[in-house]
């Protein structure tokens, strides 16, 4: 069975509907919550709501994606296996299994993870999709029916993510998903959606970066 690790840094605006989400998703058994609210008051309380979760803290103040990226990486190295990655301001809409999203991971060792397509966001999204806004940037994806491969970019909305990828360590800095990417395609690795073009298993429900604090 897999862990479910949570990045939240938001306190109650985003995370209940995240977490209560996860019931639509099956083969878990472990939720790891990492919080960078840098609130100890707000982490009781999660422990409260959440008994079962380990609530893991980034720091005693607010300290930012890519810290709070290096803690997911550790815990998900002392943990081993696949974990299933899951942000705050996410929600599964639609069952999903972990077997079925296990199952391409073992089958193709270049890949680095599996994520599920979220709706178009940003304003080239909406005009030609999440991955048509990909492709018009030159990225190719090739369709195997279950998933589509690609080098395009390694993401962090909700993901399963197999054990060989946290070999590789998280970058400092700004950007970070950016670098991650580079560091693994320049390792032979790629990533995958799961289901066809267009096809939206999660919904995201946050702000976009440049309205929010911190890096995320």
């Amino acid at each position: 069975m897999t862990t479910v690790i949570a990045l939240t840094n938001r306190k109650s605006l985003y995370l209940p509907d995240a977490i209560a989400s996860l019931n639509n998703l099956t083969g878990w058994e472990r939720l790891v919550i990492v919080d960078d609210s840098g609130d100890d008051a707000w982490r009781d309380e999660l422990g409260w709501h959440y008994p079962d979760a380990e609530i893991v803290p980034v720091a005693q103040e607010p300290a930012g994606y890519t810290r709070a990226m290096h803690v997911v990486w550790f815990m998900a190295r002392q943990t081993g296996g696949p974990i299933f990655f899951l942000e705050e301001d996410f929600t599964i809409d639609r069952p999903v299994s972990i077997a079925d999203l296990k199952a391409l991971l073992d089958a193709d060792v270049t890949l680095a993870q599996v994520a599920l397509q979220r709706q178009a966001w940003y304003r080239v999204e909406k005009s030609h999709g999440l991955i048509g806004a990909q492709k018009r940037r030159g990225h190719q994806f090739t369709d195997h029916g279950t998933h589509l491969t690609h080098t395009a970019c390694f993401t962090g909305n909700p993901c399963l993510i197999p054990e060989r990828t946290f070999t590789v360590d998280w970058p400092g800095g700004t950007w970070t998903e950016d670098a991650m990417t580079d560091r693994l395609t320049a390792n032979g690795m790629r990533f995958a959606y799961f289901g066809h073009d267009g096809d939206e298993y999660v919904t995201h429900h946050g702000r976009k970066r440049a309205e929010s604090s911190h890096g995320y």
